[in-house]
């Protein structure tokens, strides 16, 4: 903030008795502040900026920004191009993604390709389609939930019921899960009739392949500076601090 100019403050009295001259000198001091506050004093915007920045860089975590940073923000895409069975009814079975479409810091494995890991700790926002189909007559529900490190997600499972023969329903939602560099994660389904499947379809002459199961996985926490990636240069700082929240332009 910019300066009050002030002149300087009586000192105190040595005398234990009042003194009218004095207290009238500091109350014409308190004047011209009060006159400065209402009439010439202005927010120096320089200064502000400044202040912010500073306290800002201070305060955060790894070293002040300078305009070189990079970030790296993890993010994969896969799908599954065949038709997924269910060999037993209610019995938990891992959905296979066979095809590893987009990846930056999270990715399948490569023998268990239901296993998707990440290399980054955060929070993750993973959604997921897929093409459910029952070829028989009557009523199916198929379950589906996550598991993180071969644990079962807890309230993570949904179900869905389709009736008839060559009946179609689409699942599809999302998840935030908190996953440490490392871990992995899959997607489970389990069947009330084998007759339900996941169901994968060749391109026609108007549209492209349908694959049985989408499934993509975005870095949605704070960004770090946790690895090299695409440089940027700060436009901005904002923030909270002691007295408030503070934003400010650089």
């Amino acid at each position: 903030m910019a300066k009050i100019l002030n002149v300087r403050l009586p000192d105190a009295s040595t005398s234990q008795n009042y003194d009218p001259q004095k207290f009238n000198q500091l109350v014409r001091s308190l004047e011209q502040v009060i006159l400065q506050l209402n009439s010439t004093y202005i927010s120096n915007v320089a200064d502000d900026i400044s202040a912010a920045r500073t306290y800002y860089e201070s305060g955060g975590q790894g070293r002040p920004l300078d305009g070189t940073e990079s970030f790296f923000l993890p993010y994969g895409a896969f799908i599954d191009r065949t038709t997924q069975t269910a060999t037993t009814v209610d019995t938990a079975y891992a959905l296979p993604l066979e095809v590893q479409q987009l990846s930056n810091g999270v990715y399948r494995d490569a023998i268990n390709t239901s296993r998707v890991y990440v290399d980054v700790s955060g929070i993750y926002n993973i959604q997921f389609s897929a093409q459910l189909q029952k070829t028989s007559g009557g009523a199916a529900t198929a379950f589906i939930w996550f598991r993180v490190n071969g644990q079962d997600v807890g309230a993570s499972a949904t179900k869905i019921t389709v009736q008839g023969s060559s009946a179609a329903a689409v699942p599809a939602w999302n998840f935030l899960l908190d996953l440490d560099a490392g871990d992995y994660f899959e997607l489970m389904w389990a069947v009330t009739n084998t007759g339900l499947v996941l169901l994968a379809e060749a391109a026609t002459a108007f549209c492209p392949s349908i694959p049985s199961l989408i499934l993509t996985v975005t870095y949605v926490s704070a960004i770090n500076e946790i690895g090299p990636s695409v440089s940027f240069i700060p436009i901005g700082i904002s923030g909270a601090g002691g007295v408030g929240t503070v934003s400010v332009t650089v």
